[in-house]
């Protein structure tokens, strides 16, 4: 009995240390998609306090950035396309900025 009792406590700690990690990793890529403006909450549903989702009465606004590289590695064009998001609405913007030669 007290062989599998220490046998769950690691596992319980490996566990653990997963999700810490997974969590981090959570926060990090919502920073990168968000900013650092602090628009990701932490959700108090299902799969625990740590779970990370965005606030559903916020936009999504997903960027597409294209750049023109030459052969040496000079942006020669950079085309930034938005798409914002909000429930059921959608707006497109477009926008193009050309890097002189």
């Amino acid at each position: 009995v007290r062989a599998e009792t220490e046998s769950q406590k690691l596992e319980y700690e490996q566990l653990l240390d997963i999700k810490v990690h997974l969590e981090k990793e959570i926060e990090t890529y919502c920073r990168l998609i968000d900013g650092e403006d602090g628009s990701c909450t932490k959700s108090k549903g299902y799969g625990g306090p740590g779970n990370q989702i965005k606030d559903p009465s916020k936009a999504t606004v997903v960027k597409t950035i294209v750049e023109e590289i030459d052969p040496h590695g000079k942006v020669l064009s950079s085309r930034v396309h938005t798409v914002e998001e909000k429930s059921t609405k959608v707006n497109n913007m477009k926008s193009e900025q050309r890097v002189p030669s």
